[in-house]
Parts: C-alpha cells; structure tokens; sequence
C-alpha cells in the first residue's frame, strides 16, 4: 500500500472549490466503476470530511462497501444518504439487500417494503420494485423458518 496522500487527503489540506471536489468526485466514480472499490471508499470518505452534507458520498461509500461485502458499514452509510436525501428511495432497496447480508430479515422486509411504498406506480423503479417484493417474500420465509425452530 502506498504511503503517498490520496487525492482526498490532498484536496483535504489545500482550500476547496467546486470545480475541485467534482473533480475528486469523478475521480472516486471512476475508480468505483473499475472495480476499485477500497481506492473509490477512501475518496468519498474523504469527500465526505470535506461537506458532509452531500448524501451521493455517503451513497458511493456505500456502494463500495456493499459491493465489497462490508454490509455492516455499508448500511450506515446508507442510512446517512436516506437521512439526509429521503427522497431518494432506491437507498431503501440498497439498505435492504445489505439487512440480507447480515440476516436481518426483519430489517430487510421493512426498508424493501418502504420502498416499495415510496415507489408505488413508478415504471422507473420497476426492476428495483421486482427485485424488492423478491427482498421481502424471502424474508417472510427466512422469518418463518426461524419460527418454526424448536
């Protein structure tokens, strides 16, 4: 592992300007979509320090997580993201396959059931939407199954 500054740590000690974090933005969404997911995590970690009121770093940190299988951590950063964006629904569905990934069964009927309140009628979630009933059918079953253990 390198000991030089990422571009986060050095964007961090210099003043900032729009044109600068987009930059360190682009810069984690391109790492992100090569596969890079812990190079992407750090950046938007850093993006985060520098305005924390952006709910897309606190998503894209997610992803990375999520996608890393680290469904712990990246539930809490999806649940930054929905807290300070709740109009974004699909948060929801992302925080329910992660519920999934640790066996929270409850938790992940619950968010994929809010977004499928939240999405009601939307032919742009329709996918996300299958996907979600999908979430929540087999939590029902998991849930059972639990119950029906002596």
């Amino acid at each position: 592992m390198s000991l030089a500054p990422t571009p986060a740590e050095t964007l961090a000690s210099r003043p900032k300007t729009v044109g600068e974090v987009e930059r360190l933005y682009a810069a984690a969404m391109g790492d992100y979509a090569q596969g890079r997911y812990m190079s992407a995590a750090k950046t938007f970690l850093g993006l985060i320090f520098i305005d924390p009121s952006q709910a897309r770093f606190f998503k894209g940190v997610a992803a990375c997580m999520q996608l890393s299988g680290q469904y712990q951590q990246a539930a809490m950063g999806y649940a930054s993201a929905y807290s300070l964006q709740p109009e974004d629904a699909t948060v929801l569905f992302y925080l329910a396959q992660c519920f999934m990934g640790v066996g929270g069964w409850m938790q992940a009927s619950e968010a994929a059931q809010t977004f499928l309140d939240e999405t009601a009628g939307s032919e742009v979630h329709a996918d996300m939407r299958s996907r979600a009933l999908g979430i929540v059918k087999s939590a029902a079953k998991k849930m059972h199954s639990k119950e029906s253990m002596p």
